[in-house]
Protein backbone atom coordinates (compact mmCIF):
# COMPACT_ATOMS: atom_id res chain seq x y z
CA UNK A 1 0.00 0.00 0.00
CA UNK A 2 1.56 3.64 -1.37
CA UNK A 3 1.95 6.15 1.45
CA UNK A 4 -0.93 8.24 -0.46
CA UNK A 5 -3.36 5.96 0.14
CA UNK A 6 -2.68 5.06 3.46
CA UNK A 7 -3.06 8.86 4.49
CA UNK A 8 -6.80 8.59 2.84
CA UNK A 9 -7.39 5.51 5.48
CA UNK A 10 -5.78 7.70 8.32
CA UNK A 11 -8.25 10.35 7.45
CA UNK A 12 -11.17 8.41 8.43
CA UNK A 13 -9.09 6.67 11.41
CA UNK A 14 -7.77 9.46 13.01
CA UNK A 15 -8.37 12.68 11.54
CA UNK A 16 -9.80 15.83 13.21
CA UNK A 17 -13.41 16.67 12.56
CA UNK A 18 -13.01 17.81 9.26
CA UNK A 19 -11.15 14.52 8.42
CA UNK A 20 -7.32 15.92 7.78
CA UNK A 21 -4.58 14.49 9.17
CA UNK A 22 -1.73 17.49 10.56
CA UNK A 23 -0.61 19.65 7.49
CA UNK A 24 2.54 17.79 7.61
CA UNK A 25 1.29 14.63 6.24
CA UNK A 26 0.44 16.38 3.05
CA UNK A 27 3.93 18.10 2.39
CA UNK A 28 5.84 14.98 2.12
CA UNK A 29 9.18 15.98 0.28
CA UNK A 30 11.26 13.45 -1.79
CA UNK A 31 13.28 10.76 -1.77
CA UNK A 32 16.65 9.35 -3.80
CA UNK A 33 16.11 6.18 -4.76
CA UNK A 34 19.05 4.25 -5.09
CA UNK A 35 19.30 4.30 -8.94
CA UNK A 36 19.49 8.23 -9.03
CA UNK A 37 16.20 9.40 -9.35
CA UNK A 38 13.86 10.48 -7.21
CA UNK A 39 9.94 9.39 -5.94
CA UNK A 40 7.94 11.36 -3.93
CA UNK A 41 7.80 9.83 -0.41
CA UNK A 42 3.56 9.47 -0.73
CA UNK A 43 4.22 7.77 -4.33
CA UNK A 44 6.21 5.32 -2.11
CA UNK A 45 5.12 2.16 -0.85
CA UNK A 46 4.41 1.39 2.80
CA UNK A 47 7.56 -1.03 3.14
CA UNK A 48 9.82 0.88 1.14
CA UNK A 49 9.36 3.50 3.55
CA UNK A 50 10.24 1.47 6.44
CA UNK A 51 13.47 0.22 4.25
CA UNK A 52 14.77 3.46 3.68
CA UNK A 53 13.90 4.73 7.03
CA UNK A 54 16.06 1.88 8.66
CA UNK A 55 19.14 2.57 6.25
CA UNK A 56 18.84 6.26 7.12
CA UNK A 57 19.05 5.55 10.84
CA UNK A 58 22.21 3.32 10.02
CA UNK A 59 23.64 6.12 7.60
CA UNK A 60 23.28 8.24 10.99
CA UNK A 61 24.58 5.77 13.20
CA UNK A 62 27.94 5.33 11.28
CA UNK A 63 28.12 8.90 10.92
CA UNK A 64 27.84 9.08 14.76
CA UNK A 65 30.19 6.80 14.89
CA UNK A 66 32.91 8.50 12.84
CA UNK A 67 32.38 11.35 14.61
CA UNK A 68 33.34 9.67 18.60
CA UNK A 69 36.58 8.60 19.98
CA UNK A 70 35.77 4.96 18.89
CA UNK A 71 35.35 6.03 14.87
CA UNK A 72 38.02 8.00 14.84
CA UNK A 73 40.46 5.47 16.77
CA UNK A 74 38.83 3.28 14.22
CA UNK A 75 40.01 5.46 11.26
CA UNK A 76 43.54 5.79 12.03
CA UNK A 77 44.04 2.56 12.65
CA UNK A 78 43.00 1.96 8.88
CA UNK A 79 45.48 4.81 8.08
CA UNK A 80 48.10 2.65 10.03
CA UNK A 81 46.74 -0.61 8.41
CA UNK A 82 47.26 0.76 5.40
CA UNK A 83 50.93 2.59 6.76
CA UNK A 84 52.34 -0.74 7.71
CA UNK A 85 51.13 -3.00 4.36
CA UNK A 86 52.90 -0.36 2.39
CA UNK A 87 55.98 -0.48 4.71
CA UNK A 88 55.67 -4.31 4.38
CA UNK A 89 56.28 -3.79 0.38
CA UNK A 90 59.23 -1.36 1.10
CA UNK A 91 61.02 -3.75 3.70
CA UNK A 92 60.88 -6.47 1.45
CA UNK A 93 62.46 -4.74 -1.54
CA UNK A 94 64.96 -3.43 0.75
CA UNK A 95 65.80 -7.02 1.83
CA UNK A 96 65.66 -7.74 -1.41
CA UNK A 97 68.22 -4.80 -2.08
CA UNK A 98 70.41 -5.31 0.87
CA UNK A 99 70.65 -9.13 -0.61
CA UNK A 100 72.86 -8.00 -3.15
CA UNK A 101 74.15 -5.25 -1.25
CA UNK A 102 75.43 -7.92 1.37
CA UNK A 103 77.66 -9.92 -1.58
CA UNK A 104 78.71 -6.32 -2.86
CA UNK A 105 79.66 -5.40 0.92
CA UNK A 106 81.70 -8.75 1.18
CA UNK A 107 83.61 -9.23 -2.19
CA UNK A 108 84.67 -5.19 -1.06
CA UNK A 109 85.63 -6.44 1.95
CA UNK A 110 87.79 -9.25 0.20
CA UNK A 111 89.90 -6.71 -2.07
CA UNK A 112 90.52 -4.18 1.30
CA UNK A 113 91.93 -7.17 2.40
CA UNK A 114 93.51 -7.88 -0.48
CA UNK A 115 94.95 -4.54 -0.86
CA UNK A 116 96.05 -5.01 2.56
CA UNK A 117 97.99 -7.76 2.11
CA UNK A 118 99.83 -6.18 -0.93
CA UNK A 119 100.65 -3.12 0.45
CA UNK A 120 102.14 -5.30 3.58
CA UNK A 121 103.65 -6.82 0.38
CA UNK A 122 105.64 -3.96 -0.90
CA UNK A 123 106.32 -2.55 2.22
CA UNK A 124 108.83 -5.97 3.10
CA UNK A 125 110.08 -5.80 -0.41
CA UNK A 126 111.30 -1.46 0.23
CA UNK A 127 112.51 -2.63 3.70
CA UNK A 128 114.13 -5.99 1.94
CA UNK A 129 115.93 -3.72 -0.66
CA UNK A 130 117.30 -1.45 1.48
CA UNK A 131 118.69 -4.34 3.87
CA UNK A 132 120.08 -5.45 0.91
CA UNK A 133 121.47 -2.03 -0.47
CA UNK A 134 123.16 -1.88 3.03
CA UNK A 135 124.89 -5.25 3.13
CA UNK A 136 125.80 -4.98 -1.08
CA UNK A 137 127.63 -1.29 0.51
CA UNK A 138 128.82 -2.87 3.70
CA UNK A 139 130.29 -5.46 1.30
CA UNK A 140 131.80 -3.09 -1.28
CA UNK A 141 133.13 -0.41 1.42
CA UNK A 142 133.81 -2.56 4.75
CA UNK A 143 136.97 -4.78 4.40
CA UNK A 144 136.38 -7.97 4.55
CA UNK A 145 139.37 -9.22 6.84
CA UNK A 146 138.57 -9.55 10.45
CA UNK A 147 142.36 -9.31 11.73
CA UNK A 148 144.71 -6.90 9.95
CA UNK A 149 148.38 -4.93 10.66
CA UNK A 150 149.62 -8.24 12.49
CA UNK A 151 153.17 -7.83 12.33
CA UNK A 152 155.24 -10.92 11.10
CA UNK A 153 157.55 -11.40 14.08
CA UNK A 154 157.09 -14.19 16.78
CA UNK A 155 154.31 -12.66 18.53
CA UNK A 156 152.59 -12.07 15.53
CA UNK A 157 152.75 -15.82 13.77
CA UNK A 158 151.71 -17.08 17.43
CA UNK A 159 148.63 -15.22 17.82
CA UNK A 160 147.86 -16.07 13.97
CA UNK A 161 148.35 -20.03 15.58
CA UNK A 162 146.03 -19.92 18.34
CA UNK A 163 143.57 -18.21 15.74
CA UNK A 164 144.03 -21.52 13.73
CA UNK A 165 143.79 -23.54 16.68
CA UNK A 166 140.82 -22.03 18.42
CA UNK A 167 139.02 -21.77 15.24
CA UNK A 168 135.40 -23.31 15.26
CA UNK A 169 136.27 -25.11 11.74
CA UNK A 170 132.98 -26.95 11.18
CA UNK A 171 131.26 -23.56 10.49
CA UNK A 172 134.12 -21.01 9.85
CA UNK A 173 137.37 -21.01 7.59
CA UNK A 174 140.25 -18.91 7.82
CA UNK A 175 142.90 -17.70 5.45
CA UNK A 176 146.04 -15.79 5.80
CA UNK A 177 147.22 -13.08 3.47
CA UNK A 178 150.01 -11.05 3.52
CA UNK A 179 149.96 -7.15 3.77
CA UNK A 180 152.74 -4.44 3.24
CA UNK A 181 155.30 -5.10 1.00
CA UNK A 182 158.65 -5.09 2.47
CA UNK A 183 160.76 -2.15 1.96
CA UNK A 184 163.80 -4.31 -0.47
CA UNK A 185 161.04 -5.27 -2.86
CA UNK A 186 158.68 -1.98 -3.66
CA UNK A 187 158.34 -1.03 -7.19
CA UNK A 188 158.97 -4.36 -8.70
CA UNK A 189 155.31 -4.88 -9.32
CA UNK A 190 154.59 -7.48 -6.95
CA UNK A 191 151.84 -6.02 -5.48
CA UNK A 192 149.36 -6.18 -8.89
CA UNK A 193 148.01 -9.28 -8.01
CA UNK A 194 149.05 -9.36 -4.20
CA UNK A 195 152.20 -10.04 -2.54
CA UNK A 196 153.09 -13.34 -1.04
CA UNK A 197 153.14 -13.71 2.82
CA UNK A 198 156.80 -14.30 2.52
CA UNK A 199 157.06 -10.81 0.37
CA UNK A 200 154.93 -8.86 3.20
CA UNK A 201 155.70 -7.07 6.14
CA UNK A 202 152.28 -7.56 7.89
CA UNK A 203 149.36 -10.30 8.11
CA UNK A 204 145.88 -9.92 7.59
CA UNK A 205 143.08 -13.01 8.77
CA UNK A 206 140.15 -13.63 6.90
CA UNK A 207 137.45 -15.49 8.97
CA UNK A 208 134.45 -16.39 6.55
CA UNK A 209 131.45 -18.83 7.55
CA UNK A 210 131.50 -21.98 5.72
Amino acid sequence: MKIKKLIKLLECIEGDSNGKLPRDMYELSSYTKESGGWIGIDDMDFVHVMRAFEKMQDTLREEERRDTQEGKVAEVQAILDKYVAENRKLRDKVYSYDEGLEVSVSQTNQIMKLEQEVSHLRRQKADLHKLLEKRSYREVTAPRYVFSEIPRDIYGEAFVDALKKYLNKSRYSMRVRGQHIREDLKGRGLTEHGQSIEQSTHLRVYIEEK
